[in-house]
């Protein structure tokens, strides 16, 4: 049976030492000048025996319908055997921000009573189909507090469900920070949110540039305050 090098196999010199790499694998093999250069060139039938059989054992070496098989696998069973299932939801993409930069287009729009009915048949239909052990929640939008009506009303729906069907919950939330005070952060972590990402842009006179109010105010102070 004809066999191949990897096509994931990269190969490469440093100083006099010859190295080859499998980025499927992760596997790391030092070679001699001439074994290097025949694996390279794929001219397998002049190598040695034992370091046909060594190549072929540790991957570098296979046959050409395998590696496309194993991808294969390998991908369907983090589909479906993952232990956790992960989500990103975007209550609403108005943001308070008129950032310069910004690559979102300016949209007021909210999540409607009847997405946020099809979403939680949704998580619940995942989990009692996939027998997940953990659930991860992440907020995005937009300024997803500017939701926080909706992320209240969805996490305690789906703590309920983790209770019911004993899964473990993380959430947490990609926020400005501009609005995360402590009455909203007090209310946040009882739905069990607990980390935060936040942007902050370098100094204020920086930041104060860039991430502004539409009023064109600028923001640092405030965000630093609330972190």
């Amino acid at each position: 049976m004809p066999l191949y090098s990897s096509k994931y196999n990269l190969y490469k010199k440093v100083d006099k030492r010859l190295f080859v790499f499998n980025t499927l694998t992760k596997g790391l093999i030092e070679l001699e000048e001439d074994y290097f250069q025949k694996l390279k060139n794929n001219k397998i039938q002049e190598l040695p025996s034992e370091i046909i059989e060594q190549l072929l054992n540790e991957k570098y070496l296979l046959k050409e319908s395998y590696e496309t098989d194993l991808l294969f696998v390998e991908s369907e069973k983090k589909k479906y055997t993952s232990e956790i299932l992960s989500l990103v939801i975007a209550p609403t993409m108005n943001c308070n921000f008129a950032c310069p930069y910004c690559f979102e287009e300016r949209k007021t729009s909210i999540m409607s009573n009847e997405v946020i009915t099809l979403l939680i048949k949704f998580i619940e239909n995942k989990i009692k189909t996939q027998k997940y052990k953990k659930l991860s929640i992440a907020w995005y939008g937009g300024e997803p507090l500017l939701g926080i009506k909706i992320i209240e009303e969805i996490s305690k729906i789906v703590l309920d469900l983790c209770n019911k069907y004993n899964l473990e919950y993380y959430s947490n939330m990609i926020t400005n920070g501009y609005l995360l005070s402590k009455k909203n952060i007090n209310k946040l972590l009882e739905l069990k949110v607990k980390t935060y990402q936040i942007t902050i842009d370098g100094p204020p006179e920086i930041h104060n540039k860039r991430r502004v109010l539409k009023s064109n105010k600028g923001t640092f102070n405030v965000i630093l305050n609330n972190i």
